[in-house]
């Protein structure tokens, strides 16, 4: 048999592999070569067929020249026939030559006029020159682990590194089963690991390792529950092993603390984390003896609609209530039944104590007016019934607020309650709305850009039988905008808006309860607000809001608009005056309040206009002074 051994500096010997024959004479082994790995490279000439069986050792049947690598620790990395010998046996293996882990040169002569070199055929005569090989190795540089982070789990990992003169290598981790081409197994649970290499040409070597992984987190406790009598609160003493580091801990009570102290009764969670983010948690009862007793009144009243307060006994650190409402020791109920509450000392210990809930009736208040509406020369008579005493609100204009009859004089509408009191001392209320009528209205003219109008007072009904209107005539508007701010004209009462200064003008809507105006209403530089009113039922009226736009695409405006009239009212004659018109010619139309043309001046160039009305009847009539720009105005002729 031929053979390869290792010693030591001192010469013992570390380790040595035999190469089995089945012949009876191998040729021996020629030469050895040692890199600077401390791989050992073996040449020599087999009587036989070079094989490797399953224990990883090499042995051979016919001739043949050989070369193997044996890693340091005497593994056999892999072996390479040169091929079959002749019948002369006279084929040598002279010399060998390393010059990296992964080149190797063989030399020496073969006696065959026909050779393989593995799957290589070369045809030679009688010796051959310095002979490539050819075939893989495969090399580990090394292997590492990484340990599991948390004792049971699956993150550890191993890393080969190693390399094949055949290119790329696969790795297996379940004894060749399946391969993979990443050298990274990872997600893998701590144990022995065995890592199976394999090269293009099928060469496969071995590599062990080990995943350790953490001991597992216990958690143990001490705890000491509570106690009522001597007010001595509960604790948990914590014993912690296993994991990886430092702990850090998260209680259910929000405490960081390994143990806790001054515990109330109750289940206290923890959960435990080592350096590694490795977790544990656990939790522990605390509990207590000698419950508490506490004594609420039996009953407690309230009135119907209303509320009632149960009050529990003062000094304790927590209040729980049937309603699961928590606090106070003050509960507000406006239903009838059983309550319980249940309350806890600063020890933690609780008690629990019920009470009754009954409800008293009210007085059914009813109330009724002499008169309604009434004018703002009239009064009232106001009769309330159904309660034990009373009182009114408010007070002003009422001959006395705590009888059941009063007399009300109201100037504007006005609402009043009146409070009745029963004998079990349940109060209810009711309320009447007196209104007033305001003034009557009339005919109006509005020269302003903007302001408010109603139906003639803002706080009273308007009356019935009612015709007035509203004419806003601005100087230098374009568009007039209406807005209501209030609106309540009861159905067969009316409100009629026109674009134009009389009810000639174009009819923009009419308006009631059944119906309102829009959000807005707009006209052109003139409006006329009609409002008539029946007989029947009045309401509260309007109140609206009015507005201009003066971008009218003529001059610019002057800052006063209105027309200078003196003297106004008049009798027969009147000057008017406005800004010179810088030889600008201007016309005066003057109309009556219908909008019938009474006048018209042309030509007018000068800033001064005498105007004679003899003739006329007395009222009022408008001014339109137009030219480059316009102004407008009133006169009362008398």
């Amino acid at each position: 048999q031929l053979f390869i051994a290792k010693y030591n500096s001192n010469g013992n010997a570390q380790w040595a592999e035999v190469m089995e024959t089945d012949l009876f004479q191998p040729y021996p082994a020629y030469q050895s070569f040692l890199d600077n790995q401390g791989n050992i490279y073996v040449g020599g000439i087999f009587v036989d067929t070079l094989h490797i069986d399953e224990s990883n050792k090499f042995y051979y049947e016919d001739g043949n020249t050989f070369v193997a690598k044996y890693a340091s620790g005497g593994s056999l990395q892999w072996a390479k026939n040169f091929g079959l010998m002749n019948s002369t046996w006279s084929d040598n293996n002279i010399d060998l030559a390393v010059i990296s882990e992964n080149t190797i040169y063989a030399g020496g002569s073969m006696n065959a006029g026909k050779t393989s070199f593995d799957n290589i055929t070369i045809s030679s005569g009688r010796s051959c020159g310095i002979l490539g090989l050819i075939g893989g190795v495969i090399t580990v540089d090394s292997v590492s682990s990484t340990p599991v982070l948390c004792y049971g789990d699956s993150t550890g990992s191993i890393t080969v590194s190693a390399s094949s003169t055949t290119g790329s290598l696969m790795y297996s981790l379940d004894d060749g089963l399946t391969f993979q081409d990443s050298n990274i197994f990872d997600s893998i649970p701590a144990g022995d690991y065995q890592v199976k290499i394999k090269d293009a040409s099928g060469l496969t070597t071995n590599a062990d390792i080990s995943v350790e992984q953490p001991d597992s987190i216990t958690l143990t406790n001490v705890s000491a529950d509570v106690d009522c009598h001597k007010g001595v609160l509960g604790s948990v003493d914590l014993t912690v092993t296993g994991g990886t580091g430092s702990y850090s801990y998260l209680w259910s009570n929000d405490s960081i603390q390994q143990d806790l102290s001054g515990l109330l009764k109750g289940t206290y969670a923890v959960l435990v984390t080592d350096d590694n983010g490795c977790t544990k948690t656990d939790s522990f009862n605390i509990g207590y003896s000698n419950p508490l007793e506490i004594d609420m009144q039996n009953s407690v009243e309230f009135c119907t609609g209303d509320s009632g307060v149960i009050t529990a006994p003062a000094g304790y650190v927590s209040y729980e209530w049937s309603d699961m409402s928590s606090g106070s020791n003050e509960l507000t109920v406006n239903t009838t039944g059983v309550y319980w509450v249940k309350v806890t000392a600063e020890s933690g210990c609780t008690d629990t104590d019920t009470i009754i809930v009954t409800a008293k009736s009210k007085p059914v208040i009813e109330v009724q007016a002499s008169s309604n509406p009434i004018t703002m020369t009239e009064n009232t008579i106001l009769t309330a019934t159904g309660a034990a005493s009373y009182k009114w609100t408010p007070i002003n204009k009422l001959d006395n607020p705590f009888n059941n009859i009063v007399t009300a004089d109201p100037d504007t509408n006005t609402t009043y309650t009146v409070t009745g009191t029963g004998a079990n001392g349940c109060k209810a209320s009711k309320q009447i709305r007196i209104f007033v009528y305001c003034f009557s209205c009339g005919d109006v003219i509005l020269f302003d850009e903007e302001g408010t109008l109603n139906h003639g007072c803002a706080n009273n009904n308007y009356n019935n039988g009612a015709n007035c209107s509203w004419t806003l005539y601005p100087s230098g508007a374009v568009n007039i905008y209406l807005q209501f701010s209030k609106f309540d004209i009861k159905p067969g009462d009316i409100l009629k808006v026109y674009d134009g200064q009389n009810a000639n003008g174009t009819l923009l809507g009419s308006y009631d309860n059944n119906n309102k105006p829009p959000y807005q209403i707009q006209a052109g530089n003139t409006m006329f607000i009609q409002f008539i009113t029946d007989q029947s039922i009045t309401g509260e009226g309007f109140t609206a809001n009015f507005w201009t736009d003066q971008s009218s695409g003529l001059n610019d405006m002057p800052d006063d608009k209105q027309l200078i009239i003196y003297p106004n009212p008049f009798r027969g004659h009147t000057q008017i005056k406005f800004p010179d018109p810088v030889g600008e010619e201007y016309t005066l139309t003057v109309t009556d309040i219908s909008g019938k043309v009474i006048k018209i001046i042309d030509n007018i160039t000068e800033p001064l206009i005498n105007l004679d009305f003899g003739g006329l009847s007395k009222g009022i009539y408008l001014l339109e002074l137009r030219g480059s720009r316009i102004y407008r105005g009133k006169i009362v002729l008398e």
